[in-house]
């Protein structure tokens, strides 16, 4: 990745490494295709995001950011693509919180005003004004309303990508990723939110891309563990390899990697690969060494008829909703959750269409801690981890 991560690296599993980009290059990623909303803030690049308080867009040109650092402040999903920074407040299918869908036009409407601020402390106001079959439109502006901006980013000129990026300190769109069907995983910096407070904390990782999954094997020995031991296991957030495959030996003064943890990665190929992390130099060098090999051939194939699903909120209290991604109609959707000894907790049947879907359920009174859930269409099938915490 560089010194200090200066880069991202995408790697395909079958090939090696496919492309990279530089991490301050960008500020703002949008994602492509018609059935998605997401928007992502680049973290790693010092941005941060506010969603200004008791106003809609009619506030636009008198916005006040008295009381700035008193507002709520937004962070990606580190578990989903579809599910970034200015989704975060959303209550749920037609609102995507930065905008309202419409039903008639097929249209999401931003209803909302936001502070971005971007590296060096500069702040901007901005307003996502639109997605339109595909197509973002976007304003942004300095606070005093000078240099007022309105971007629209063509769907039609990112073929094949998951995201679109913007950078508002150059004024350029960005065209970064390889295509989605030549990478795997990304090596790049992200915030998780960590417990018990949900403390922002900017980690070093790998997150997975959409439509790989990935098992993790912890305390193995990672040489002749079985990939069979683990089929039940896979599930889709996206940062299930994640940032603490590593950690820092304060006797060493340096980064170790965990010795007895191997993870197994189902690529968009169909095979399956096991990863064994070996070393991890830190911002010297950002160097980061595994070893890779080829497990087994998997039926696991990107023809699934669930392209993705993720959970929100997780940690789950008493309402769970489920958003899943489907190809095609479904009349026969199961919904499963088990609990770490494998019995089944909780199930329900449900029928979905083709698209971009939210449903939510209401937990039964179980006890806090880690479960597998598991969406089922009778074809194809997503495990995703679910917290408990009432």
């Amino acid at each position: 990745m560089g010194p200090n991560y200066a880069n991202e690296v995408f790697w395909k599993m079958q090939g090696g490494q496919t492309g990279e980009a530089a991490v301050n290059s960008w500020e703002l990623a949008f994602r492509l295709g018609i059935q998605t909303s997401s928007i992502f803030i680049n973290s790693a690049n010092s941005v941060s995001l506010y969603q200004v308080p008791n106003t809609d867009t009619s506030g636009w040109s008198t916005l006040d950011t008295t009381g700035l650092q008193t507002w709520h402040q937004l962070f990606n999903s580190d578990t989903s693509w579809e599910y970034g920074a200015f989704d975060r407040s959303s209550t749920g299918f037609p609102d995507f919180s930065w905008g309202d869908y419409d039903f008639t036009s097929h249209v999401v409407t931003g209803d909302s005003l936001y502070v971005i601020k971007l590296g060096g402390s500069v702040y901007k106001k901005l307003w996502i004004v639109k997605k339109d079959f595909g197509n973002w439109t976007f304003r942004y502006a300095n606070l005093d309303n000078t240099g007022d901006q309105v971007v629209t980013l063509n769907n039609a000129d990112y073929t094949d990508k998951n995201f679109a990026y913007y950078s508002i300190t150059n004024g350029s769109a960005l065209n970064l990723e390889p295509n989605t069907s030549d990478w795997d995983v990304l090596f790049t910096r992200y915030l998780t939110l960590l417990p018990p407070d949900n403390t922002p904390y900017l980690v070093t990782g790998v997150l997975n891309n959409v439509g790989v999954t990935v098992a993790e094997a912890n305390g193995v020995d990672v040489q002749s563990v079985d990939p069979a031991d683990y089929e039940n296991f896979y599930v889709s957030s996206i940062s299930e390899i994640g940032y603490d495959w590593k950690y820092f030996d304060m006797n060493l003064n340096q980064f170790a990697v965990v010795a007895d943890l191997c993870y197994f990665v189902k690529s968009l190929d169909g095979n399956v690969y096991k990863i064994v992390f070996t070393g991890f130099e830190g911002a010297a060098t950002g160097n980061i060494s595994w070893e890779q090999s080829s497990a087994i051939t998997s039926i696991h194939s990107i023809n699934s008829d669930l392209n993705s699903a993720m959970v929100y909120p997780n940690p789950v209290s008493d309402k769970l909703n489920l958003v899943f991604d489907l190809k095609k109609n479904s009349s026969n959707l199961k919904i499963a959750l088990f609990n770490l000894d494998g019995k089944e907790v909780f199930h329900a049947a449900t029928s979905a269409n083709a698209g971009l879907n939210q449903q939510q359920f209401l937990m039964p009174e179980l006890s806090n801690g880690l479960y597998l859930l598991k969406l089922d269409d009778g074809g194809s099938v997503i495990n995703l981890k679910v917290i408990i915490n009432r």
